[in-house]
């Protein structure tokens, strides 16, 4: 088994059952390698999607049926490998993790997405609710 990552945060698994290593194999693209490229003597297996950013560094469990991804979006994900399935995520605690900033005045924009990126939250604002026909009227 081989397993490539890249920018676009998802894992390709390759099947290289036909070479001579039984162990799994890596490929590590770097921020300044273009992005992936099909490998044409082995066949792709699957693909994993779930990083929502760079996906970094990869590893197999010694078994070889646990894969473990980290990305640049912060996660660790495990993966079971033959069914594609991510088994847990863990997240590094952020500098602003659960800080509710909904109604903060004076911030930006970019300022509130920053503090969303940091972990910070926003409810969304509620609409003013008319008054139906069963209102008070003076």
């Amino acid at each position: 088994m081989l397993a490539s990552s890249g920018g676009d945060g998802s894992i390709k698994c390759w099947d290289v059952s036909g070479s001579s290593s039984q162990q799994p194999a890596f490929i590590q693209n770097t921020p300044h390698a273009s992005p992936l490229t099909p490998l044409p003597s082995l066949p792709l297996l699957q693909t994993l999607y779930g990083h929502q950013n760079w996906v970094r560094f990869l590893a197999y469990s010694p078994d070889g049926k646990l894969l473990a991804s980290c990305s640049q979006d912060g996660t660790v994900k495990l993966w079971h490998e033959q069914t594609a399935t991510c088994l847990e995520t863990l997240r590094v605690q952020r500098p602003y993790e659960k800080a509710d900033i909904t109604g903060v005045i004076g911030l930006t924009a970019a300022q509130k997405e920053t503090l969303k990126l940091l972990g910070a939250i926003e409810q969304p604002a509620h609409e003013p609710t008319s008054l139906g026909t069963n209102a008070l009227q003076r």
